[in-house]
């Protein structure tokens, strides 16, 4: 009866990938917009300087609300889907009917463009690049909100940072576990008529782009690698103290992320892109990936 009611709940969520994979694309480009209008009013010249910090701080609230709101709403399922990734069917794990087209670029390049995101497609929209798309907007959060309060009162860094980091920790940590799920994925799994491409792009192979997902594992190598230097730089800090990852899991996290970089090598918009970012990390934390990242695909 155990082992029935498992399958039946298993079954049930393979229906429900895609529609609430669906809803929740739609308000992850709204939370994104939001994000971006943090650089925007942060960067106004009208009104007082006492206006334009309070407008920003104002941003900076509306912003972190929405993301709270979509963790309530959507992570439970997302991390439900990440520990049963092997049960499910290959349509719900990489599109949600016929597959979709990415616009990307600018927001990868310039993210805090208001340009960035209208023109991007909500087609096919899969869980892996969900995964992906999500969480590389906490990044930008994480990364937008240390830039703007370097001129704001520093009690707004003490009130909302904690809460930001603690979201980048476990973006970053999200992140890694669908690379794995994906790199674990036996070949005859990876590999199928829909996706069209060989079990050697399997990043790609489940409709994330390769800027996506170079930029999103990009942003997570530095965000668990910045993360851990903080804590550790700022233990006295009970809140900053609680984000350190024990020895044992933040490095393999980057082992991990590392493996899923270079599994976006074997195509020629990964390996430009890859390139690019392998030569900016191991430039600023060679030493830490060294230590962490081994060779081969068995985590």
């Amino acid at each position: 009866m155990a082992a029935l009611a498992v399958t039946q709940n298993i079954l049930e969520l393979d229906i429900n990938v895609q529609p609430i994979c669906r809803k929740a694309s739609a308000e992850t480009f709204i939370v994104w917009r939001q994000i971006i209008n943090i650089k925007t009013v942060a960067n106004q010249a009208y009104g007082t300087l006492h206006e334009r910090c309070s407008s920003t701080i104002e941003a900076i609230n509306i912003s972190v609300a929405a993301v709270r709101g979509f963790s309530e709403l959507f992570q439970p399922f997302i991390l439900q889907c990440i520990r049963n990734f092997h049960c499910l069917s290959t349509c719900p794990r990489i599109s949600l009917g016929k597959p979709g087209t990415y616009t990307l670029s600018n927001s990868l390049t310039r993210p805090f463009s208001h340009n960035s995101i209208t023109s991007a497609s909500l087609t096919g929209y899969a869980l892996v690049s969900l995964v992906m798309f999500w969480n590389l907007g906490i990044f930008l959060l994480a990364e937008v909100f240390k830039k703007v309060t370097q001129g704001l009162d520093s009690s707004v860094e003490q009130e909302i940072g904690p809460a930001i980091r603690e979201y980048q920790r476990d973006a970053a940590s999200s992140v890694a576990q669908v690379v794995e799920c994906v790199l674990k994925l036996p070949t005859e799994e990876a590999f199928n008529l829909q996706n069209g491409l060989g079990a050697e792009v399997p990043l790609t192979a489940y409709h994330v782009t390769p800027s996506l997902a170079v930029t999103a594992l990009q942003r997570a190598i530095e965000s668990v690698i910045g993360l851990q230097l903080h804590s550790k730089c700022d233990g006295s800090l009970e809140n900053d103290a609680q984000l350190l990852v024990p020895d044992g899991i933040w490095d393999c996290q980057i082992n991990i992320l590392m493996k899923g970089l270079m599994s976006l090598d074997v195509t020629i918009g990964g390996s430009q892109t890859c390139g690019v970012a392998l030569r900016g990390l191991m430039h600023k934390y060679g030493d830490i990936l060294s230590e962490c990242w081994t060779s081969g695909f068995d985590s």
